[in-house]
C-alpha cells in the first residue's frame, strides 16, 4: 500500500508581534493534495481481489475575526474533488478470473462555519481545538465495467472537532497545524434509478494522513491587545 499525502496551508492575517487582539481580521485559505494507491497480491482460483487508485484534491478560502485573545470565528467555502479507479478480480468456479474496472467521480461543494479556541501553553505556542460545521452538495458518478452508468445527487451535513497547535517563531510569522478530527457526517441521497432515496450516518475518530494540515501565518500589523 502506498499513500502520499501532500498538505499546503496559506493564511494571511491582519494582526502582528505574536499577540491575538479582539477584532483581528484575517483572510486565509487552504489546498490539500492526496494520493492512494492499494497494490492486492495475485490473487489464487478462490480469491477475489482488488487494486485501486485514489487522487482528491480540497480547495478552501475563508475569512474570519478573532473575538478575543481565546477565541476566533470564521467561514468559508470549499470545493472538493476526487477520482477512483478500482480494478477487481473475480474467480470463476472452473479456475482463473474476470477482471473488471470501475471508476468513480465526485465533486462537493459546500459551505463551512468554524470557531477556534486558543489556549496559550508558552509565550510563542498555543493550543487550538477548532470547531467545524459544513453543510453542501456532493454529485458522484460510479462507471462500471458492464453495467449502467449510476449518478448520485446527495446534500450533505458535517460537524468536525480538530486539534492543533500554533507556533509565534517571529513578530511576522507563525507555524500552524491540524491534526486529527472526531467527526459527525450525514448524507441524504436522492432517488438514482434503480436505488430508492437513502440516508447515512456515521460517526468516528480519523486520525489518517489526510486530516494533517501545517502552513504558516503572516501578520501585517499589529492590534491593541487584551
Amino acid at each position: 500500500m502506498k499513500n502520499l499525502f501532500i498538505p499546503f496551508v496559506l493564511l494571511v492575517t491582519t494582526f502582528g508581534y505574536g499577540q491575538i487582539s479582539r477584532g483581528t481580521i484575517f483572510l486565509g485559505g487552504s489546498v490539500n493534495v492526496a494520493f492512494d494507491q492499494v497494490d492486492s497480491d495475485k490473487p489464487d482460483d478462490l480469491v477475489s481481489a482488488s487494486d485501486l487508485k485514489r487522487f482528491s484534491t480540497t480547495i478552501q478560502p475563508y475569512v474570519g475575526i478573532f473575538l478575543s485573545e481565546k477565541w476566533q470565528i470564521g467561514g468559508g467555502l470549499a470545493f472538493n474533488y476526487s477520482a477512483t479507479n478500482i480494478i477487481n478480480y473475480f474467480p470463476f468456479a472452473d479456475g482463473g478470473h474476470y477482471r473488471r474496472d470501475d471508476r468513480e467521480s465526485t465533486h462537493i461543494y459546500s459551505i463551512d462555519l468554524f470557531a477556534t479556541r486558543y489556549i496559550r501553553l508558552t509565550e510563542k505556542l498555543f493550543f487550538t481545538a477548532t470547531l467545524d460545521i459544513s453543510g453542501g452538495k456532493e454529485n458522484s458518478l460510479y462507471e462500471r465495467e458492464g453495467y449502467d452508468d449510476l449518478d448520485y445527487k446527495s446534500t450533505l451535513l458535517g460537524i468536525d472537532l480538530s486539534p492543533g497547535l500554533t507556533y509565534f517563531f517571529s513578530d511576522r510569522w507563525a507555524v500552524v497545524t491540524n491534526f486529527g478530527r472526531v467527526f459527525a457526517d450525514f448524507r441524504w441521497r436522492k432517488d438514482s434509478d434503480p436505488y430508492p432515496a437513502s440516508t447515512v450516518s456515521s460517526f468516528g475518530v480519523n486520525m489518517k494522513a489526510n486530516t494533517f494540515s501545517i502552513g504558516v501565518q503572516y501578520y501585517l500589523n499589529n492590534g491593541s491587545s487584551e
